[in-house]
């Protein structure tokens, strides 16, 4: 299941999150026996394509993982960040799940393998033991032993194992979860000859099953499901464009000087 939240206003907070009217967008199947801690929420459908807009009266247990979040990692950082506040303040359950990796070295420096509240969501981060993959031994017994606690793992990002472990765990537990490759399979990335043995031997035997078994793949635009047309992957397309928080534009130190860059 993905959810989709339209911009809240300026004003909004927690404390009026009951009273935000938002767009939950399911476009997965829900098989019986698959762990929902709130089936009222789900609208009592086999397979749901869309449910009517609701006011929070329940809430969703959501799992984000992702390699790290350090800021120099750019846009899908921020994405998250954007997403667990949204749904967090929204009333949902939100965590986030990542290792201490920095970029483009290093580690974030600050508490591991305990929980961390953030800005309405709970981060979770663990020492990484091989820092280019992003393996984190931590990370791989946490989801193991906790995915199955929740009702929707998004998975954000390929080629590392944070993606791999928790599409793995999700099915191991029948969790359903949203693969969110940001781009990396654009023929452009897809197809450099940098590391591109190790991407193919990765693919085969990780990538492409994470992806082909999710419950759905979310694009963020059409042309980037257009490019991965030729990669024959089977699992179900969503194109849900990733939101931004306008406020964070709203800086008078920052009027003019994009313009004058340009």
């Amino acid at each position: 299941s993905f959810i989709a939240l339209k911009p809240p206003p300026s004003s909004f907070s927690a404390s009026s999150a009951s009273n935000f009217v938002f767009e939950l967008r399911l476009e997965l199947d829900i098989e019986q026996g698959t762990h929902i801690s709130n089936p009222a929420r789900h609208c009592g459908g086999s397979r749901i394509e869309k449910c009517v807009p609701f006011v929070a009266d329940f809430f969703l247990k959501i799992l984000h993982v992702l390699e790290t979040m350090a800021p120099a990692y750019g846009g899908p950082v921020r994405a998250i960040q954007t997403y667990a506040t949204w749904l967090g303040a929204a009333g949902e359950d939100v965590t986030i799940c990542t290792t201490d990796k920095d970029v483009p070295s290093g580690i974030i420096r600050g508490p591991v393998n305990t929980p961390i509240q953030e800005n309405g969501y709970t981060l979770w981060r663990f020492a990484t033991d091989l820092h280019p993959y992003a393996y984190s031994r931590q990370m791989g017994h946490w989801l193991k032993s906790h995915v199955g606690r929740f009702d929707i793992v998004h998975v954000h990002g390929l080629y590392r194992y944070p993606p791999i472990a928790a599409a793995r765990y999700a099915r191991r537990h029948n969790v359903p979860y949203i693969m969110r490759p940001f781009g990396s399979l654009d023929p452009y990335l897809y197809n450099k000859a940098e590391r591109r043995s190790f991407k193919r031997f990765h693919e085969r035997l990780f990538d492409f099953p994470a992806l082909n078994n999710a419950s759905a793949i979310q694009y963020t635009a059409d042309e980037e499901m257009a490019l991965t047309k030729p990669l024959g992957l089977r699992a179900p397309a969503i194109i849900i464009p990733v939101g931004l928080d306008a406020d964070i534009f709203d800086r008078p130190d920052l009027d003019g000087r994009m313009r004058k860059k340009l």
